[in-house]
């Protein structure tokens, strides 16, 4: 397989497009270790806090330096990571607060959160991509932050646990016949629904929790 050949000049300024990239994908893979509860409070702060600074400093450097391959950050982001959107919350908004300091902002987030989740599933559904390697990953996530707003009781959180029963007894290959995605993607569709309705009934979702 041939190489590409980047020249000296343009070496750097692939570099630090390379570490914004890299930057990233850190800040999200950090924030869904933060939704699943994998890391304490402290360990997500501090490597947060840390990212961003290097965040900062690398965008910093490539407006500085006219880097030719470089416009804008969110025509990086548009290009690069547009699926990386807890990513660009937290570049935006700065680190998650813990919920009891700013309630209302963290339940906006896992709120888009959530919504992302149910597109990205739809979404699969209906470009036929229905193995299980596919489908799993964001249903664990969407059923992870449906229980963080406080909805593990409603109807339609139920009706999902159970598709993920179903995947987690199949294997990773294994793929729904187009009877079972269909049925799949009617229970989403509603999901997403009952998941708008509350929203718009209750904000907050304060009294949920």
């Amino acid at each position: 397989m041939a190489s590409i050949e980047i020249p000296p000049e343009d070496r750097q300024h692939i570099d630090y497009l390379a570490d914004l990239f890299a930057v990233i994908i850190a800040i999200e893979q950090i924030e869904k270790a933060n939704r699943r509860d994998l890391i304490n409070p402290n360990q997500y702060d501090s490597t947060v806090r840390r990212l961003l600074e290097k965040y900062k400093n690398t965008v910093a450097h490539l407006q500085g330096a006219r880097n030719p391959y470089f416009t804008t950050i969110d025509d990086f982001f548009d290009k690069y990571c547009a699926r990386c959107l807890a990513a660009r919350a937290t570049i935006r908004d700065g680190p998650m607060s813990r919920p009891t300091e700013n309630n209302a902002r963290f339940l906006a987030r896992q709120s888009v959160e959530c919504s992302d989740h149910f597109i990205t599933l739809l979404d699969s559904l209906r470009l036929q991509q229905t193995s299980v390697d596919v489908l799993n990953p964001p249903l664990g996530d969407l059923l992870q932050v449906l229980r963080k707003l406080g909805l593990s009781k409603e109807d339609f959180y139920m009706r999902l646990h159970n598709w993920q029963r179903r995947l987690d007894s199949m294997s990773a290959a294994d793929m729904l016949d187009e009877s079972a995605a269909r049925d799949f993607a009617y229970d989403l569709d509603r999901g997403y629904a009952c998941f708008k309705a509350f929203l718009e009934s209750d904000p907050t979702l304060s009294t949920r929790r």
